[in-house]
């Protein structure tokens, strides 16, 4: 990411690098734990996602008194699904093959040996998934467009196409005579795709 336009909040073991996008921030939690772990927090009006979740006990309690008075709209669960006990009244989501990768795959042997590794500094516990989702779409016609556009630099600075899928749903926000020049900067991004540009009937 764009070293020079983020904010660090300095924690007791971790901290947060806060990425201002007007509406939109984005909260990317160092947790400067053992494996180091990194989770980002998508925050506009005071309400959030959360992708990943840290596994360390410390780790954990201090990311939720971090986030203390924000809404919690669900946690965006993949790779290992350890760290159960954070945010435990909180909608966690997941892809199936997620879910049983944590449960059954190569996901629990992970966890099993960084249990074997950190001890009971180490959050063992499978987060409880409540959704299960199929592909993930992020919807980007709910905010100014230039936020979205500096959201999605930050992200793709940080993790290539190749390392990291992205598929947007502008949910019908362009109007036929600009769809083409917001797609265009669009596609700089290396979209997987770009959903409803347009409201039906409009083209």
């Amino acid at each position: 990411m764009n070293k020079n336009t983020f904010k660090t909040v300095k924690l007791g073991k971790g901290e947060a690098n806060v990425y201002n996008f007007g509406e939109v921030k984005l909260h990317a939690y160092k947790t400067n734990d053992l494996i180091s772990d990194e989770v980002f927090v998508v925050e506009k009006n005071s309400k959030a996602v959360i992708i990943e979740s840290p596994c360390f006990f410390d780790n954990n309690r201090e990311l939720e008194k971090y986030l203390d008075g924000v809404d919690i709209a669900g946690v965006l669960v993949s790779y290992h699904g350890a760290g159960g006990t954070f945010m435990p009244n909180s909608p966690k989501y997941a892809t199936q093959n997620a879910a049983d990768y944590s449960e059954n795959g190569g996901g629990k042997v992970l966890i099993d040996n960084f249990i074997a590794a950190f001890g009971d500094s180490f959050d063992g516990s499978i987060h409880n998934i409540t959704n299960i989702i199929g592909e993930g779409k992020v919807t980007i016609g709910g905010i100014d467009f230039n936020d979205e556009i500096a959201l999605l630099k930050s992200i793709r600075d940080e993790y290539s196409p190749d390392n990291l899928e992205l598929r947007v749903d502008a949910n019908g926000a362009f109007s036929p005579d600009t769809a083409m020049q917001h797609l265009e900067r669009l596609a700089e991004y290396g979209l997987h795709s770009i959903e409803q540009p347009i409201k039906q009937g409009q083209w």
